[in-house]
């Protein structure tokens, strides 16, 4: 069975090899990359950005 996906939006805070720090302008979650959908790993501190990532993970993380 395929995770559900929803998108959020926010902008890049931080950024690791293997993970993003994401603020929707209330919550700030560190994010995997691995777990972010059509991920590029090409993301800026300061960019706003709309991702795709599991809804468990964005219950998880307090985004939804």
């Amino acid at each position: 069975m395929e995770a559900e996906y929803v998108e959020v939006f926010g902008t890049i805070k931080a950024t690791t090899d293997q993970a993003i720090l994401f603020n929707d302008g209330e919550k700030e979650s560190w994010l995997p990359l691995s777990q972010i959908k059509d991920d590029d790993g090409d993301y800026d501190i300061g960019e706003d950005i709309e991702i795709e990532i599991p809804e468990w993970l964005a219950y998880k993380s307090g985004l939804i």
